[in-house]
């Protein structure tokens, strides 16, 4: 009997998917390698996707990996300088959301609390 290979992996307009799902080759492979996710929490992680997929993506990767260590380095660095530009273009905007969020983590939000009559005592 003869069994036909299914492929894992998609490559779409130069990314590479698991299937036909939007989840990327990256995002998997990070959860499973750099967070220490089983296939099976990363199954849990990513519920598009079978467990099926999640070993074949797993198994191409492991195929691939030196080619696809050094894109998803250069992917990273490409993210890191765009987002470094971003941030000296904005400069403004990111010192406000700064601001903010120094705020926020500074205050905190306490529970309304209950006046001594809206819990009678039992037996009353």
């Amino acid at each position: 009997m003869a069994v036909a290979g299914q492929s894992y992996i998609q490559e779409r307009e130069g990314v590479l998917f698991v299937g036909a799902t939007r989840v990327t080759l990256s995002s998997l492979i990070g959860a499973w390698q750099t967070e220490g996710y089983t296939a099976e929490e990363a199954r849990l992680a990513f519920p598009s996707l079978t467990l099926a997929q999640v070993y074949g993506a797993i198994a191409y990767y492991l195929e691939h990996q030196a080619a696809l260590d050094a894109a998803f380095r250069d992917d990273a660095e490409q993210y890191q300088q765009r987002r470094a530009q971003d941030r000296q273009e904005r400069a403004d905007f990111y010192h406000q959301l700064e601001e903010r969020r120094t705020r926020l983590s500074g205050s905190t939000v306490q529970p309304p609390r209950s006046a001594p009559d809206d819990h009678p005592q039992a037996g009353q």
